[in-house]
């Protein structure tokens, strides 16, 4: 009975603590009335999403102040994305890491909502630019979803949803195979290793419409480019990603 009651205890007190109360939820220390974010404090939310120095516009990844970044940088060069461009909160470390990681498995989703709103409002002006008319976020394959408590990209994504008034379908792109876990295949391999991975519900019903895609990280950009593929297989008229982190080391 402890066992099958610790689990509700948990997700309580995390609802509890992050939405309720006045403590931020990236370092716990009191919120002051002010706050403009209702998860986090100023000086966590400047953590999670600082300002972006010299950010790639194709896959959003931090470069050196002399790397091109119109096009295609270091870290994206050669690779065939599909989709248009990118947008992140910021590199994936330090706090936001830690964040991220806290939040795919936790008990509750409360904690990836906070991350989903302040990535809602950090991207405002790319998805202004992008204008999307439809919303997709990466699907988990069914097997996953029997080990986890929710799916991470569908949260976001509804998040951003509520924020943009963002028509948002949860079922229109499906995982037609069981790949293995990306941060167990070598980069090199990634992008095989996606392949064939998605399938649409509707394909007639993607026709024209500018999609953005939604997922928690991006590292090599396979899981993305492939879901891209296929949308604009199907008549997608652009596509385009958002994503909480953006990976540039390997380290999923």
């Amino acid at each position: 009975m402890v066992n099958a009651v610790q689990p509700l205890l948990s997700l309580l007190h995390e609802f509890a603590e992050i939405l309720l109360d006045d403590c931020c939820a990236g370092c716990g220390e009191t919120r002051q009335g002010d706050e403009s974010q209702p998860c986090y404090c100023h000086g966590c939310e400047q953590q999670l999403a600082p300002s972006p120095r010299h950010r790639c516009r194709r896959c959003s990844a931090e470069c050196g102040p002399w790397s091109a970044i119109d096009r295609d940088c270091v870290h994206c060069r050669g690779r065939r994305l599909r989709f248009s461009a990118a947008v992140s909160l910021g590199t994936y470390e330090g706090l936001l890491r830690r964040e991220i990681l806290a939040a795919k498995w936790s008990w509750s989703s409360a904690r990836i909502q906070c991350l989903g709103q302040l990535l809602a409002n950090h991207c405002s002006d790319a998805i202004v630019e992008w204008a999307p008319t439809l919303m997709v976020p990466i699907p988990q394959h069914w097997k996953k979803r029997l080990t986890r408590h929710f799916n991470p990209a569908e949260r976001i994504a509804a998040e951003i949803a509520r924020r943009h008034r963002i028509p948002l379908d949860l079922h229109m792109l499906l995982r037609s195979r069981a790949s293995r876990p990306q941060k167990r295949v070598a980069m090199a391999r990634r992008f095989e290793n996606q392949q064939d991975s998605f399938q649409l519900k509707s394909p007639d019903d993607v026709r024209g419409h500018r999609v953005l895609l939604v997922d928690d990280v991006l590292t090599t950009g396979a899981t993305c480019a492939a879901a891209a593929q296929v949308l604009l297989r199907a008549g997608a008229q652009s596509c385009h990603v958002v994503v909480l982190g953006r990976v540039t080391d390997g380290v999923g």
